[in-house]
């Protein structure tokens, strides 16, 4: 049967799309795109923070190690 402007019924037209279930487009579409950007997220984003952010191996207050003593300044200890 067609609509009333003569193009074909959208279950006809549908019909042809194949056996496409709500559990096939949750479970390979929703869950695997779930999944993908959590990884992919937990990896740039967590790369990049660790990079940005991981302690350094000098002191940013006075750019040495801070195991070695600066003259002129007092240890505390």
């Amino acid at each position: 049967m067609s609509g009333g402007s003569g193009s074909p019924s959208p279950v006809r037209h549908r019909r042809g799309l194949g056996d496409f279930s709500l559990g096939d487009y949750l479970i390979w579409n929703e869950i695997l795109t779930v999944i993908g950007n959590l990884v992919g997220g937990l990896l740039f984003v967590g790369l990049t923070m660790y990079a940005t952010h991981a302690r350094p191996g000098l002191s940013r207050r006075n750019g040495v190690s801070p195991d070695v003593e600066v003259p002129g300044k007092a240890t505390v200890g």
